[in-house]
């Protein structure tokens, strides 16, 4: 299949430049996995977009790798002394933000979080089944 490597600027539209990006896959990925992919790929850009105020880094780094049995997803993000714990949460539907882990550990197959001083590399994989 096909793999994309994008750098985004921290800015608005990012994660609008990190959804057409998954255009470079070229899998003939059907309807709900790509649903999910752009919704998942959206929450997260815009989640460290928005934690930018809390870092120096004027970039992201977005990898996407699809094959026959999976599509990878991987968003390096470069900062000092990153202070992320990923923790279970119980939202209120009424939360305006907060909603990337949650949906990524909701609708992703497998994901996790590596920390390699000074990034840390959220990512999850969507199985195609």
């Amino acid at each position: 299949m096909a793999g994309a490597k994008v750098h985004l600027a921290r800015r608005a539209q990012a994660a609008r430049e990190a959804r057409e990006a998954i255009s470079q896959l070229n899998g003939n990925l059907d309807g709900p996995l790509l649903s999910d992919l752009r919704l998942l790929v959206s929450e997260m850009v815009a989640n460290r977009v928005a934690a930018s105020a809390r870092g120096p880094a004027e970039w992201l780094e977005l990898h996407l790798d699809a094959n026959d049995h999976n599509v990878h997803v991987r968003l390096v993000d470069v900062g000092r002394h990153w202070v992320f714990e990923p923790a279970p949460h119980s939202f209120d539907p009424e939360d305006s933000s907060g909603w990337s882990l949650y949906l990524i550990d909701r609708l992703a197959d497998r994901w996790g979080v590596e920390r390699a001083d000074p990034a840390i590399t959220i990512w999850f994989e969507l199985a195609r089944d």
